[in-house]
């Protein structure tokens, strides 16, 4: 599978309002937080080979629609999905692959404080998009 489906969704969400990338975003941590853990582990390696074959600008843009929408959620709705994705990762067959590879998904010009917030949102969300 190439890059064709991460390169698609990037493109879409540049065109939405902010409200549309947040209920886009919804479905997805929606949709994970039903994965079972084999169903998680395969959108993480789908996710890392997708994101490995973008280019650093949109790497960046990408990972500027995520902060936007990790920032307009409420406290409560973060702390659900915190402890949803906590109790799916308890059940994970192998151990995480991402403290290895978490460098790469956080662009330099982040703040430590947003850096931390978006390893925490990658770490909970887990995977791409619904395929």
């Amino acid at each position: 599978m190439g890059n064709e489906p991460l390169l698609q969704l990037i493109g879409e969400l540049q065109h939405m309002s902010p409200d549309q990338r947040d209920e886009t975003f919804r479905g997805f941590d929606e949709e994970l937080a039903r994965a079972s853990a084999p169903e998680l582990e395969q959108k993480r390696q789908w996710l890392k080979l997708q994101w490995a074959a973008l280019s650093p600008e949109q790497r960046d843009l990408l990972h500027r629609q995520v902060l936007e929408h990790w920032q307009r959620m409420s406290p409560e709705q973060r702390e659900q999905m915190r402890q949803a994705h906590s109790s799916l990762n308890q059940q994970r067959i192998e151990p995480s692959q991402n403290s290895a590879g978490r460098q790469e998904y956080c662009p330099p010009r982040l703040s430590p404080d947003q850096r931390l917030e978006f390893h925490h949102w990658m770490r909970i969300r887990g995977g791409g998009p619904p395929q």
